[in-house]
């Protein structure tokens, strides 16, 4: 029997033996089409699980630099610091006066099509 050599030395190459059998193409299918399966299950949750947060009021945190953010409103936080929040609640009737006035002109976001088929 010829041994590889390596820089003119013999070299052992090591052989994997194992006890337990490999598992035949049925076995191996079946086991593939179960885990599909519970990927597919663990998948359908998660996305069950984002469409709730997306539909939970609004999550309200104190950034690292000490402002406070309010998600769930938009793709991004809105994030304002304590004074300005202050300053947007005292504007805040004149806001709504504003949006009252100019109802006729202004619009809601449109929904994404996912939720509005849901209605």
């Amino acid at each position: 029997m010829n041994m590889p050599q390596l820089a003119g030395r013999p070299v052992a190459i090591p052989v994997l033996v194992s006890d337990s059998k490999q598992p035949s193409k049925p076995e191996r299918a079946l086991s593939i089409e179960a885990e599909l399966a519970l990927l597919k299950a663990d998948n359908a949750s998660l996305l069950a699980e984002v469409a709730a947060l997306r539909t939970a009021s609004s999550l309200i945190k104190v950034s690292a630099k000490g402002a406070l953010s309010v998600y769930g409103l938009g793709r991004h936080p809105v994030t304002l610091y304590k004074d300005q929040w202050v300053k947007l609640f005292v504007v805040a009737p004149s806001v709504k006066a504003f949006m009252a006035e100019h109802d006729a002109v202004l619009v809601n976001r449109p929904q994404p099509a996912s939720a509005a088929s849901k209605d």
